[in-house]
């Protein structure tokens, strides 16, 4: 493929997420998300619904005669039980939203650490290494145009970056996706 587009501009401010919407509910709120004014889509492999995300996006281009669609951004992530196949499930998760070239795509390794396994086992850290070079490799080839981490705390991040700072295709996570709100401020990571 050739090489990485560039990042017209800041991400939009707000973003329409996904979680818990399925079939064509899904189709129908993405859609009309888009129409609304909405520039930016969040889905997530286990959110069982890219298939819809990327047709809803599909349509309302092919119906928007006029379509900034430089400016349509849409974020799908790998799951903690697809870290072990990085490259795989990062493949699978484009061919199911089948986004045109013109759509912004964000993937994100959606939790630190690999399903069903103890937190304190180290195939964690070596899992989100490996899956993290996956996600550069990708960008690299320009499959995807932004690389980033969700639910992330200091402690994966600074071992990321230590880890992989010395590896010559190593790039910072663009976003590190959290759950925010007066319960959840996330304060060490605000700082």
């Amino acid at each position: 493929m050739s090489s990485p587009r560039q990042i017209a501009g800041p991400l939009p401010k707000a973003c329409f997420g996904t979680f818990k919407i399925t079939g064509e509910t899904c189709e129908a709120s993405v859609y009309e998300a888009l129409q609304a004014g909405y520039r930016w889509i969040d889905t997530a492999s286990v959110y069982k619904n890219e298939v819809e995300v990327g047709r809803a996006v599909r349509r309302w281009l092919d119906q928007e005669q006029n379509a900034d669609t430089t400016r349509i951004t849409v974020t799908t992530k790998i799951s903690p039980y697809e870290l072990l196949h990085a490259r795989a499930a990062s493949v699978a998760c484009l061919e199911r939203l089948s986004l045109p070239s013109t759509v912004q795509k964000v993937l994100l390794i959606h939790w630190p650490g690999v399903a069903r396994k103890k937190h304190d086992m180290a195939i964690h850290r070596q899992a989100r290494n490996s899956a993290w070079k996956v996600l550069c490799d990708l960008k690299h080839d320009g499959f995807i145009d932004i690389v980033g981490v969700s639910n992330f705390n200091v402690y994966h991040l600074e071992l990321l970056a230590e880890d992989l700072s010395s590896e010559d295709w190593y790039e910072t996570p663009a976003i590190n996706q959290v759950e925010m709100h007066a319960r959840c401020q996330q304060r060490d990571l605000r700082e």
